[in-house]
């Protein structure tokens, strides 16, 4: 389960998710079958015939942009989800679109955090009141 519930009802993204429940989530959420290729890493989700989808939780430089394109043939379309990248990447190629994991996905849930527990510096002080019964 790739979001799991805890404490006061907070959702989190489940510590044991695995990259793979990540990846089919977003791909749902992008309008994409997933679907990994056996062949290529970053085909992860396909949206129609010439456009795939990869998802990665790392952040993503020119230089890892430039080995998928160097993978990629004529007419195929990408889009990649990452948690963040390297300014300017997002147009770097026309057939290549680089987008944050949705901030609804990540603004929802916290990686692997579960202690909801506040830090109160001074509580308030209750005194006691006490309750007169009307006999």
């Amino acid at each position: 389960m790739l979001i799991k519930e805890v404490a006061f009802g907070e959702a989190i993204i489940n510590p044991d998710y695995s990259a793979d429940a990540l990846a089919a989530a977003i791909a749902l959420h992008e309008g994409f079958t997933y679907q990994p290729s056996a062949d290529f890493f970053w085909k992860q989700a396909l949206g129609n015939e010439n456009s795939d989808l990869f998802t990665t939780t790392r952040h993503l430089t020119a230089d890892y942009l430039d080995a998928i394109k160097s993978g990629m043939e004529e007419g195929e379309c990408l889009v990649i989800a990452c948690r963040s990248y390297d300014k300017g990447l997002d147009k770097a190629y026309t057939n290549i679109a680089v987008k944050k994991i949705p901030q609804m996905l990540l603004d929802r849930c916290e990686f692997g955090k579960d202690d909801y527990s506040l830090n109160i510096a001074h509580p308030s002080a209750y005194e006691d009141e006490e309750v007169e019964d009307d006999e």
